[in-house]
């Protein structure tokens, strides 16, 4: 795409770099995926001329998109235990001191 002129012709300045270099590549994902920008700038020219090339960027979107969330399940279920076990330990104490007022 970038031998043809495709990006001069629709104003991207960024896109005809956007895969040279490995730093460029991440730097490209982080703001497609991350972010959410550029899907039809940059990603839907290069599926449209290499139509097998779906594969590796929905690859990519569904694999950051389950460690985003398993991260942020994470999150919630540890501070779900946590307050189970605060709640476990103060109805523990206040069982304690009933069974005190009751001997």
């Amino acid at each position: 795409l970038t031998a043809s002129g495709y990006w001069e012709l629709h104003g991207c300045e960024r896109c005809p770099r956007a895969f040279e270099s490995v730093h460029q590549s991440m730097l490209t994902f982080a703001q497609q995926i991350i972010a959410g920008d550029s899907w039809g700038l940059l990603t839907l020219p290069i599926v449209e001329h290499y139509p097998l090339s779906i594969v590796f960027f929905f690859s990519v979107l569904i694999s950051l998109s389950l460690a985003v969330m398993n991260l942020i399940l994470a999150v919630i279920v540890e501070k779900a235990a946590e307050a189970r076990e605060t709640t476990l330990k103060e109805q523990a104490a206040k069982k304690e001191k009933e069974f005190e007022r009751a001997s």
